[in-house]
């Protein structure tokens, strides 16, 4: 389901924008969505920003180890690494923009990037 965002510019830059949009060979609404993907992707790239998620948000893979992890809690472990033997593996209640992928050494992004994505995809589909 796609939603609409409004904002108050002035009608000046209004104009300006509708020019800009056909100097680009862009529907002014494409241009728009466009510029709000583009928006996020930066006002985010240095900040760090965690989001807890929502029940509905867990994936099915992620409940189906949440459930796993909730009997491995219940045994007795002397230590992490047991029950990491055991088959647990912790399950992130956060989206973050800036998650360290400890395989990878890299750092993920599964919250803003994918939303900008989605952004984009709506503009240029």
């Amino acid at each position: 389901m796609n939603c609409t965002v409004s904002i108050k510019i002035s009608a000046e830059d209004l104009s300006m924008l509708r020019r800009i949009a056909k100097a680009e060979n862009r529907r002014f609404e494409d241009l728009t969505q466009l510029l709000f993907a583009e928006g996020l992707d930066y006002f985010f790239c240095e900040e760090i920003l965690s989001v807890k998620k929502l029940p509905n948000e867990y994936t099915p893979q992620e409940k189906k180890q949440e459930e796993l992890n909730n009997k491995i809690r219940k045994q007795n472990h002397d230590s992490f690494a047991e029950m990491e033997a055991a088959g647990y593996i912790v399950v992130q209640d956060y989206f973050s923009n800036h998650r360290h992928d400890i395989e990878t050494k890299e750092y993920q992004d599964d919250l803003i990037k994918p939303m900008v994505q989605r952004l984009r995809d709506i503009a240029t589909n």
